[in-house]
């Protein structure tokens, strides 16, 4: 199904259109099926192992919703981080991982979930479980089975560094708090440096409308380097503690070695320069008692080095790459 033609209400996204799923399952659909078609068991199963293998390298990670929230501020979307880590103990070649969903500025509102990748019947599947104790699913101290939804798990189409699918809503059903019957639709994609996720709960009695969100998370990139503001009095140079940003909306006020502050924060966000135009990297220095924006500077989305110079204020960051 192609997921910006499904009519959703705007209640989170700009159209809950994710334009991200929407091409992964394109992508996907295009080079595995087409290549698998007519392969051999021994074939598929070397694909499906290759392919979890890669999950397990690349799947971890921090990530965040800031450039979305940022472009559909006006619609109400909030800023999410997204924290994926594997779960620990033997899983019988599964790869499962514990996805922890967080407001920002909110880490107690935290929804958990485990993420179980799995080989059925010769095809890659997810499937999905809310848990309350992720520390026992990351220790590997859990005694219970995870309550998976029955009928609905996810049928994984991938191809090359990416994967996507769905659930089929005529299997994946449930009763609601008020006893009505829902369908759950669930999307997933998957391409290293971003997640799509998108749900729509349908009452199948006609008596819930439709609810529908989706999120498109972006994975966080560190950046380190220095601060420097001038002295009026002295010309002199006083230089902040080392500067530690992410790239999703990461913030910090700077200090002094002293611990004393220089009266400045900075900003670094990875953000469309206009509504449906490329990303870029963007690094604001603001004002941290007023919260007034002083001066920006932007560089290309994966860039790495960015800074800001002025009479007043220095700044130099650089990325921190994988050894």
């Amino acid at each position: 199904m192609n997921l910006s033609a499904r009519r959703t209400p705007r209640l989170f996204g700009s159209n809950l259109a994710p334009v991200l799923l929407a091409a992964l399952l394109n992508a996907c659909a295009g080079t595995s099926q087409k290549e698998l078609a007519g392969a051999d068991s021994p074939q598929m199963a070397q694909a499906i192992t290759g392919a979890m293998a890669w999950l397990a390298r690349e799947l971890p990670g921090e990530y965040g919703n800031y450039a979305q929230a940022w472009t559909q501020a006006f619609e109400g979307m909030l800023h999410w981080n997204l924290l994926i880590r594997p779960a620990a103990g033997n899983h019988d070649g599964r790869q499962w991982f514990v996805a922890s969903q967080m407001r920002s500025g909110d880490p107690a509102a935290a929804r958990h979930q485990l993420l179980a990748f799995d080989r059925v019947d010769q095809r890659l599947i997810l499937r999905f479980a809310p848990i309350a104790n992720p520390e026992a699913w990351l220790s590997g101290t859990v005694g219970t089975e995870p309550a998976f939804q029955p009928g609905c798990a996810i049928p994984l189409s991938f191809g090359r560094q990416q994967l996507a699918g769905e659930t089929r809503a005529e299997s994946c059903r449930f009763t609601g708090n008020q006893g009505h019957e829902m369908s759950l639709r669930k999307d997933f994609a998957f391409s290293p440096d971003n997640i799509g996720i998108g749900e729509r709960i349908d009452g199948l009695s006609n008596a819930a409308e439709g609810v529908a969100q989706t999120f498109r998370f972006q994975r966080r990139h560190w950046y380190r380097g220095w601060a420097g503001r001038r002295e009026e009095s002295d010309s002199r140079w006083r230089l902040s503690q080392e500067v530690r940003l992410h790239d999703n909306g990461g913030e910090l006020t700077l200090t002094d070695a002293a611990g004393l502050p220089l009266g400045y924060r900075l900003k670094l966000a990875v953000v469309p320069w206009k509504e449906d135009q490329p990303a870029i990297l963007r690094l604001d220095l603001i004002d941290a008692e007023t919260g007034e924006l002083l001066n920006y500077a932007w560089s290309d989305a994966d860039s790495d080095s960015i800074g800001i110079t002025t009479d007043k204020v220095q700044v130099g960051l650089r990325r921190v790459r994988p050894e």
